[in-house]
């Protein structure tokens, strides 16, 4: 298992099924969609900036993972 930080998924799997590159994670709560729909569709600005950061932040580690 690779751990890439607190409040990020694990990743549980991962590899290629041609053509394909499958990335299974572990479900760490609800999804974004079903956040989103319980907020009566509306995030805040810190939520927004919450999950750009950690996006961000999955993309540097995904990045220099490939790298090394």
């Amino acid at each position: 298992m690779i751990s890439l930080g607190t409040g990020v998924p694990n990743i549980v799997w991962r590899g290629e099924i041609a053509p394909d590159t499958i990335t299974v994670t572990e479900c760490l709560g609800p999804n974004l969609k079903k956040l989103f729909l319980l907020m009566d569709k509306q995030f805040s600005i810190p939520t927004i900036a919450m999950i750009a950061i950690q996006v961000v932040s999955y993309k540097q580690n995904e990045l220099l993972m490939s790298l090394s």
